[in-house]
């Protein structure tokens, strides 16, 4: 493979991991939609030292900023959602920010290998741009504003968020909840202070890991190589790799409509089982492929038609979902921190399952990485069905009522005889 491709991608989620520890303090000093807007302006400056300079220490520079641009987008966008959104709603709203990542992706595939190098970085700089003078006329969540003191600007955001409803009982709900919860002072201890902190903090992690350790952060870089070695279908590598992430929007959009009605616990739990028989079937078929003198090339339709299972499948509840459950399962007080220690679980976790697939590949065989997938995805989804709790159509103030709840009962029944 391509070294240089090969170390440029994983330095991305270096930088990514690194820069999600600035979060936090900027996120409750400045506000959830002050940081968020800053993110554009950084990426339009990366896009333009990449068209101004031709180095390898503008490239590292340029990697900088856009690991600090993604550190942001991945901790305050799920915060800033969760914030604004109704109960009803939320679910589905969360998971248009992995639709609009897969529209990023669609972007690069689109462009990449149809237009020069320069025209390809001019192209880039129209998303920044977009976003920061669509995103500049909306309001801060009415959460943030509230634990700032700045209640009747809290008010006037929610009346806006909710198109002049009335909204004065919404407004008391989300006073109260941030009132309880703003009792603390929202240290990085708070973030395993109690055994409901602690709960949260675990189920939202074992969710981030089961993500981005599950294959498709690999199966998306290494997508042009895997179709190159031997497809025999009347496509491009190029075209094939393109089809990841539009089979990704499609089902991701239809993930929003079920995930307030369905339900995330259902959804993360079939999704997990789904990915764990796809990557199996992906598994036989490298290792009788490589492994073994059978001859199953006719086959190999097959698991062309498991790789876009899976990505059909875990996009029906680990791959959007990740984002909401992170946002709903943390306190006002603790939510951008335990986004920052998810960022960088995140990260690490996507760093090794990039890392680890060449690595496994040249050394046991390409059939193994699909193997440790699916006993990720296994692993993943007896912990989803053992301790996830369903939030769906829950305020987030019940949601951490709930857990409290279902924790002070664990208790009581541990103490009968």
């Amino acid at each position: 493979m391509n070294l240089i491709a090969f170390l440029s991608a994983n330095s991305w989620k270096k930088k990514q991991h690194l820069s999600e520890r600035r979060k936090p303090d900027y996120c409750y000093r400045y506000g959830r939609k002050t940081v968020m807007l800053a993110s554009g302006p950084l990426s339009l400056l990366s896009w333009m030292i990449a068209i101004t300079t031709r180095s390898l220490i503008s490239l590292y520079i340029i990697r900088i900023i856009q690991g600090l641009t993604v550190g942001i987008t991945f901790t305050v966008v799920p915060i800033y959602l969760a914030e604004i959104t109704e109960p009803k709603l939320r679910g589905q709203l969360g998971t248009y920010f992995q639709i609009f990542w897969y529209v990023g992706l669609v972007h690069s595939y689109a462009t990449g290998p149809y237009f020069d190098y320069q025209t390809y970085l001019y192209l880039a700089c129209i998303q920044p741009v977009l976003f920061f003078v669509c995103f500049i006329c909306i309001p801060e969540t009415p959460y943030y504003l509230l634990m700032a003191k700045k209640e009747e600007e809290a008010f006037k955001a929610l009346s806006w968020l909710r198109a002049n409803k009335d909204v004065a009982i919404e407004f008391a709900e989300i006073k109260e909840s941030v009132e309880e919860e703003m009792k603390n002072n929202g240290s990085w201890k708070d973030l395993v202070a109690t055994k409901k902190d602690r709960m949260a903090l675990l189920i939202v992690q074992v969710a981030c890991v089961v993500k981005y350790m599950s294959g498709m952060a690999a199966l998306v870089l290494y997508a042009t190589q895997t179709f190159s070695e031997s497809s025999r279908l009347n496509l491009t590598s190029d075209q094939m790799t393109l089809m990841i992430p539009l089979i990704l929007i499609v089902t991701t959009w239809l993930t929003s409509l079920m995930a307030d009605t369905v339900g995330r616990r259902p959804l993360m739990i079939v999704s997990s089982i789904g990915s764990v028989v796809c990557h199996t079937i992906v598994a036989v078929y490298y290792y009788l492929d490589k492994e073994t003198d059978i001859d199953v090339s006719s086959y190999m339709w097959i698991t062309y038609a498991s790789l876009i299972s899976f990505c059909v499948i875990t996009n029906v509840g680990v791959g959007p979902l990740l984002m909401t459950i992170q946002a709903e399962y943390f306190p006002s007080h603790t939510r951008a921190k335990g986004g920052i220690i998810t960022g960088i679980v995140g990260g690490l976790a996507s760093f090794v399952n990039i890392r680890q697939y060449q690595f496994v590949e040249d050394y046991f065989g390409l059939y193994m990485n699909y193997v440790i997938f699916a006993l990720i995805c296994l692993a993943g989804t007896i912990l989803f069905s053992a301790i996830l709790h369903e939030t769906a159509g829950k305020s987030l103030g019940e949601i951490q009522r709930n857990l409290s709840d279902t924790i002070n009962v664990d208790n009581k029944t541990k103490r009968l005889p």
